[in-house]
């Protein structure tokens, strides 16, 4: 029987984040992945486009406010998506998300999320749409 040890670790050089490990992630712009994320922290300041997000600490922090141009006005905002996010607390702002498996979440600014399985808290504003929600957790309704 072979068993191999594959351990992640180091600065992140390639990354350029030499003051943080390279298991937390910090974005200002765009992040897309067409795979899975798995990382401890991850902050995106944008908008964010991925197929799974698995972590401890998730932050999707703002929506980008679209950008009209004379008469063409794009009145639509642009929001973040995601298939599935598996971690433990999540904090989100214009998400559009398959399936988020959490023990406390916090939804804010006209997320749309098909299946929550929620273990702690669940924080929601009135923009905000969850069709089904599975677990034990406490909703807490935050009007704007």
């Amino acid at each position: 029987m072979n068993i191999a040890i594959i351990l992640a670790g180091g600065v992140g050089s390639r990354m350029k984040t030499q003051n943080r490990p390279k298991q937390y992630i910090e974005v200002n712009g765009k992040l897309k992945n067409e795979k899975e994320i798995n990382v401890d922290r991850l902050v995106v300041n944008g908008i964010l486009k991925a197929e799974d997000i698995v972590g401890k600490d998730i932050a999707i922090l703002k929506e980008v406010q679209p950008i009209s141009f004379f008469r063409f006005d794009t009145s639509k905002k642009l929001i973040s998506k995601v298939k599935t996010i598996t971690c433990d607390n999540l904090y989100a702002r214009a998400l559009k998300c398959h399936k988020i498996s959490s023990n406390d979440i916090t939804l804010k600014g006209g997320c749309e999320i098909e299946f929550v399985e929620c273990s702690g808290v669940l924080r929601l504003d009135s923009s905000c749409i969850v069709k089904n929600v599975e677990g034990t957790c406490e909703i807490i309704h935050e009007y704007q």
